[in-house]
C-alpha cells in the first residue's frame, strides 16, 4: 500500500469510528447475489452447472474503540440461494458457526474469516444436506478506504457500494458420497431482499421459511417520505407488497429492529410507516387552499393502523403530519387496506440530513 492510499485508509477509518456511538458500529444489510453467480456440482463425473441467485443477510459488529485496528464479528442470520431447478441454500439453525475479522488499517492485512453453515435441499438431493462452506482464508477483503467511506458518508445509504468476491470449492456428504462442489458468486450490499428470476416461492418458499419468515428491510436514516425544509433528504425504504406475496386484508407484523443518530450522537429508534397505491412521491407538498392544505408527498397514501403525530421541520417549522401514516413499534400487527401497493418506511424526525445508521431497519412477517 502507498503511502497516500494508506493516509486515505487511516483517515477513513477514523472517520468511521466518529460515526459510530461509542466505539461500536453495527451494520446490518442484505448481501446479494450480483448477477454471473454460479454453482457448480460434479455427480458420478458429470458437471452439473447452474447459476446461483439469492442473498444472505449479514449482521457485522465492528469495535471501533482503535480506528487502526478493526476487529469485528460477522453473523449470517438468513441465507436465501438457490441454482434454480437444482437446489435450495438455506441457513443450518442448528449451527452456532460464525465469523470474525481483523483489519490492520496501516498494513492493509486482514484475516475475515466468513463461514456459512447451510443446508442444501432440491431436486438433485434425497433429503436435507448440511454443511459448511468457507471461502479460503485471505481471500476476502474488506475495502476499508475512502473510496468506500465517501459515498457513504454523503448519502447515508450503504447500497451497492460493498462488494465481497466469494470463492467456495467444498464436498458435501450424500448417502456416504463426497459431493464436489463449488460457488463463485459476488455478494453485494443491498436495503432489500433478493429479487430473483424463477418462481421462489414455490420453489424454495418452504425451504427458506424454516430458517425462519421474517424478512428484514434495511432504512436509510436520512431517508424519508416526510416534508421536509432545508434538508438534504433521501429517498425512503419502499417495500412492494407484491414481492412478499401479500394483498388486501393480510395481516402483517411489523418490528422496529436498529437504531440511528444525529450529530449529537443521541440514539434514536422511532420509525412510521405508510401504504400507498402507487410508488409515486413528490419532491413537494400536495398544496392545496390555506384552509385544506396537504403537505404530504404521497399523492395515493392509504390511511391504515393507529395514527402518529410527526415534529414539525427544524427549519421554518413547517408541518409534516399526515393522517394516513402509523408508528411501528416492537410487533405492530397492522391491516393491508384496500388498494395498497407499497409500503413507505421513515425515521420519525424533524431533520434528516445529519442522521447516521448502518443497521436500522424493519422486520416484516404474517402476522400470527
Amino acid at each position: 500500500m502507498q503511502v497516500p492510499a494508506l493516509m486515505r485508509a487511516a483517515l477513513a477509518a477514523i472517520a468511521l469510528s466518529l460515526t459510530a456511538c461509542g466505539q461500536q458500529l453495527t451494520i446490518a444489510t442484505w448481501m446479494n447475489v450480483d448477477p454471473g453467480g454460479e454453482l457448480s456440482l460434479r455427480i458420478f463425473r458429470q458437471d452439473i452447472v447452474g447459476p446461483l441467485e439469492g442473498g444472505v443477510f449479514t449482521i457485522i459488529r465492528l469495535d471501533l474503540s482503535n480506528p487502526l485496528y478493526i476487529t469485528g464479528t460477522i453473523e449470517v442470520p438468513q441465507v436465501r440461494l438457490a441454482s434454480p431447478g437444482l437446489v435450495c441454500i438455506r441457513k443450518d439453525t442448528s449451527s452456532t458457526v460464525n465469523g470474525s475479522l481483523a483489519i490492520n488499517v496501516v498494513s492493509g492485512e486482514q484475516d475475515v474469516d466468513f463461514p456459512l453453515a447451510v443446508i442444501a435441499n432440491g431436486a438433485l438431493f434425497p433429503g436435507d444436506i448440511p454443511g459448511v462452506g468457507a471461502p479460503p482464508p485471505g481471500s476476502i477483503q474488506f475495502p476499508i478506504d475512502a473510496s468506500l467511506l465517501e459515498p457513504i458518508l454523503a448519502t447515508g445509504s450503504l447500497d451497492g457500494e460493498l462488494a465481497l468476491p466469494i470463492a467456495i470449492d467444498q464436498s458435501f456428504q450424500v448417502g456416504g458420497i463426497s459431493l464436489p462442489a463449488k460457488v463463485t458468486m459476488t455478494l453485494r450490499s443491498a436495503s432489500s431482499p433478493p429479487v430473483v428470476s424463477f418462481d421462489a416461492a414455490s420453489e424454495c418458499g418452504a425451504s427458506w421459511a424454516l430458517q425462519g419468515s421474517e424478512l428484514d428491510y434495511a432504512m436509510n436514516a436520512r431517508g424519508t417520505y416526510l416534508h421536509t425544509v432545508l434538508d438534504n433528504r433521501q429517498p425512503p425504504q419502499r417495500i412492494d407488497l407484491a414481492s412478499l406475496g401479500v394483498a388486501a386484508g393480510d395481516r402483517l407484523q411489523l418490528r422496529r429492529k436498529g437504531s440511528y443518530s444525529d450529530n449529537l450522537q443521541l440514539a434514536r429508534t422511532r420509525i412510521a410507516g405508510v401504504f400507498s397505491g402507487t410508488s409515486s412521491l413528490l419532491q413537494n407538498p400536495i398544496g392545496g387552499p390555506f384552509w385544506n392544505f396537504s403537505w404530504s408527498r404521497l399523492p395515493n397514501a392509504i390511511n391504515a393502523g393507529s395514527d402518529v403525530t410527526t415534529p414539525r421541520t427544524l427549519w421554518l417549522l413547517n408541518p409534516t403530519d399526515i393522517r394516513e401514516d402509523f408508528e411501528i413499534g416492537n410487533a405492530t400487527v397492522v391491516t393491508v387496506p384496500p388498494g395498497a401497493r407499497y409500503l413507505f418506511l421513515t425515521p420519525i424526525d424533524n431533520h434528516f440530513d445529519e442522521n447516521f445508521s448502518f443497521d436500522l431497519r424493519v422486520g416484516v412477517d404474517r402476522a400470527p
